[in-house]
């Protein structure tokens, strides 16, 4: 923990501030003579990585958050989809909180997030055009599908269940309306991936990197600012 620490100090990025560098360049210093057990040195390493995930854990929920508001809803679940399955890392089996984000915060904004993007796909579908009744067919399969089935493999909660549902419910409705007999039969290849997702389905992708920032508590603060702002019951 104090090497962590001393490491804090001795970052270059406080080398912009005048009354910080020679704090730095004496954490520098003794840096250089530091010297760690083999014991401490994997509690060392075990502590940057887990510090590592955090941030990144971070950084997706932000992102997410950002594009999520913006409406940008394919964009926004694969980086919330992601920052809970880090998240989940970071708590463990124990569930220790100490060195993880907020666990109700990125699911509400995950379960949310796939909601909306369903119902954006369904509008596509109902709109009877055949470009974007396949962009709407495209985005259940690419990210909606493969977001479910992760959600079910790996546990989720009883609103993410209740989403899941009512999903399968809104898509199976379709089947009872009068469509294009192209229509409906591309439904028909479709719904039995959404309603057995353990099968072989598309993994969902990997979102755009997020590089670490000097200013992650500064965003962090604008992020949650502007969620209190948008649903004041989101945050305590």
């Amino acid at each position: 923990m104090e090497r962590a620490l001393v490491e804090q100090f001795a970052d270059r990025g406080l080398s912009g501030d005048s009354k910080c560098i020679e704090i730095m360049k004496v954490a520098q210093s003794k840096l250089k003579v530091m010297q760690l057990s083999e014991e401490n040195l994997k509690a060392y390493e075990k502590w940057h990585a887990d510090y590592g995930l955090f941030q990144k854990t971070v950084m997706f929920l932000l992102r997410g958050i950002e594009f999520f508001h913006q409406e940008r809803f394919p964009e926004a679940l694969t980086y919330l989809v992601h920052a809970w399955t880090y998240n989940r890392q970071l708590l463990g089996e124990e569930e220790d909180y100490a060195m993880a984000a907020d666990s109700s915060l990125i699911t509400h904004y995950r379960t949310q997030c796939l909601k909306s993007l369903s119902e954006q796909a369904c509008g596509l579908f109902e709109s009877g055009d055949t470009e974007n009744v396949d962009e709407g067919l495209q985005l259940m399969v690419e990210l909606v599908v493969p977001c479910m089935a992760l959600l079910q493999e790996l546990g989720g909660t009883d609103s993410d269940q209740a989403i899941a549902e009512e999903i399968r419910s809104n898509w199976c409705d379709y089947l009872g309306q009068d469509l294009p007999d192209w229509c409906q039969e591309k439904l028909q290849d479709f719904l039995p991936q959404l309603l057995d997702c353990s099968g072989d389905l598309q993994q969902l992708r990997t979102p755009p990197a997020v590089w670490p920032s000097q200013h992650l508590a500064e965003w962090f603060s604008t992020v949650m600012q502007a969620v209190v702002q948008a649903e004041p019951d989101t945050v305590d």
